[in-house]
C-alpha cells in the first residue's frame, strides 16, 4: 500500500493484537473520526499478507453486460450506496473499524441452506456489498466469502459488483452443515500458524495477519460437530499461546428461530466455563423487523474488542455509514 496515514499507529503481527487487547478494556474511550469518502484515497503501511486457502476460487473481477439483470441490480445498489457515502457526514471509523479493517483479514461463512432464499438472502447480499466496499479503504485484500453448503468461494472481494456476481452463482438449498464448514475454513488457517512456526520461526509466523470470522445463518446447525470444532481450534490456539485476538468467530443470527437463538447462546456463553477454554466466540442477533445490514457486520466485527460497540451495537458509526 502506499504512505501511512500519520494519525493512525502502525502494527504488525503481535503488536496488532496486544494493541486491540489494550483497546478492549477502554470501554470508556471516546474514539476518533473521519468520513469514509475522505478516508478512500488514504492508505496505510504495508499489513501483514492475507491467509487464504490454496483451493479456492475468486470471485469474478469482470463487468457484468449492461443489458443483464445483474447490471440491474448492481447499478441501483451503487447508486445507494455512492448516495450513502456522500450524505453521511464526517465520523467515526478511525477509532477501531480503521485498524480493526487494515490489520484483520475478515472472512464471512454464509449458510446458503434452503431457508435463507427469499428475504435472508437479499438482505445477506446487500449487507456484504456495503461491508465489502467500506473494508477495501481499508485493506486491499477486502473480504472472502464462503458458503456452507456451494463450494463457490469468493476471494478479495472488494465492491458491489464482485459480490453481486457472487452471489449470482449461488442459490440456497440444502441444509446447514455448520461444525463442518468451520472445520474445512477455520482448521487450516490454525495449523498454517503452527506449521509456518515450525518451518520458518515465530517471527514469520507473527506476519500472518490474524482473522475474524463472521458467520451468518438463520437456523441451528444440521450437524453436531460445531461445538466441538470450536474447542479443538481453541485447545490448538491455546496450547501453542496464540494472542487472544488470533482468531475471532463472529455468529450473526437472521430472523427469529429460537432453536438458533438457543444454540449460539450456548456456544458464546457456555464453551469457556465447559471446557475452560478461552473465549472467541461472539453473537450478534439481528433484529426481527430491521434485518441485516452493515451496520450489524459492523458490531461483530468490533464488538468482541471493545465493550462500548458490544454494548450499544454499530449504530455508534450509524452517521458514518448511514443505514447499509
Amino acid at each position: 500500500m502506499g504512505s501511512t496515514v500519520s494519525s493512525s499507529p502502525s502494527y504488525s503481527g503481535s503488536q496488532t493484537l496486544l494493541e486491540f487487547e489494550r483497546l478492549a478494556e477502554m470501554e470508556k474511550k471516546t474514539f476518533s473520526v473521519s468520513s469514509l469518502t475522505d478516508k478512500a484515497t488514504e492508505s496505510f503501511e504495508p499489513a501483514p499478507p492475507p491467509y487464504s486457502l490454496s483451493n479456492t476460487t475468486s470471485a469474478s473481477t469482470k463487468p457484468s453486460a449492461s443489458t443483464s439483470r445483474l447490471s440491474v441490480i448492481t447499478g441501483r445498489f451503487g447508486t445507494w450506496l455512492k448516495h450513502k457515502e456522500k450524505t453521511a457526514p464526517p465520523g467515526a471509523v478511525d477509532g477501531i473499524l480503521e485498524p480493526m479493517l487494515a490489520k484483520f483479514d475478515t472472512i464471512i461463512i454464509l449458510d446458503d441452506s434452503g431457508s435463507m432464499a427469499g428475504k435472508s438472502w437479499e438482505e445477506a447480499r446487500n449487507a456484504l456489498a456495503a461491508l465489502a466496499k467500506i473494508a477495501s479503504k481499508y485493506d486491499e485484500n477486502g473480504i472472502d466469502i464462503h458458503f456452507m453448503n456451494n463450494q463457490e468461494v469468493g476471494e478479495n472481494l472488494k465492491d458491489v459488483n464482485q459480490v453481486m456476481e457472487l452471489f449470482e452463482k449461488v442459490r440456497p438449498r440444502g441444509a446447514t452443515p455448520l461444525g463442518e464448514t468451520l472445520r474445512r475454513v477455520i482448521m487450516p488457517y490454525i495449523r498454517q500458524l503452527d506449521n509456518v512456526e515450525r518451518t520458518r520461526g515465530q517471527e514469520a509466523m507473527e506476519k500472518i495477519k490474524p482473522v475474524n470470522y463472521i458467520v451468518i445463518t438463520d437456523g441451528a446447525p444440521t450437524d453436531d460437530s460445531t461445538e466441538d470444532v470450536i474447542r479443538q481450534a481453541a485447545i490448538q490456539l491455546d496450547k501453542n499461546s496464540r494472542p487472544r485476538a488470533q482468531v475471532g468467530i463472529q455468529f450473526v443470527q437472521i430472523g427469529d428461530s429460537s432453536d438458533a437463538k438457543y444454540f449460539l447462546e450456548h456456544l458464546d456463553d457456555d464453551l469457556v466455563k465447559k471446557y475452560g477454554i478461552r473465549d472467541m466466540v461472539d453473537t450478534t442477533k439481528t433484529k426481527w423487523r430491521k434485518g441485516l445490514n452493515a451496520e450489524i457486520l459492523i458490531k461483530a466485527l468490533v464488538g468482541s474488542f471493545n465493550r462500548r460497540v458490544d454494548e450499544e451495537g454499530g449504530k455508534v458509526f450509524r452517521k458514518d455509514i448511514g443505514n447499509m
